[in-house]
């Protein structure tokens, strides 16, 4: 018996931590008469879209670089003020309009 072995849905476990958490926050906000309903809906766009968050944690497991207090690594940040210099960098067309364009 040949049976193959199929992964984990990381991406329907991560989106059922997120409906979990979602649901917990906004429940004492919203009177809703079909709360597994909500669930459902919320649970459908997080795992269709792919929606997940890497916690801290799960970061260092997978050997990411950790984040700031703002949610950057230093890669991102750099990357970020490198194309901010380049723009301020970069020459501005003079353009001079002509008697007919004034």
């Amino acid at each position: 018996m040949n049976k193959k072995i199929e992964p984990p849905n990381l991406r329907q476990q991560r989106a059922e931590v997120l409906v979990a958490a979602i649901m917990h926050a906004i429940d004492p906000f919203v009177r809703c008469q079909d709360v597994e309903t909500a669930a459902h809906a919320i649970r459908e766009v997080l795992t269709r879209d792919g929606a997940e968050i890497l916690t801290d944690h799960y970061r260092q497991e997978l050997g990411l670089p950790p984040r700031d207090g703002r949610g950057w690594t230093p890669a991102e940040l750099l990357t970020m003020e490198l194309r901010r210099l380049q723009t301020i960098m970069a020459s501005i067309p003079h353009v001079i309009p002509t008697p007919t364009e004034t």
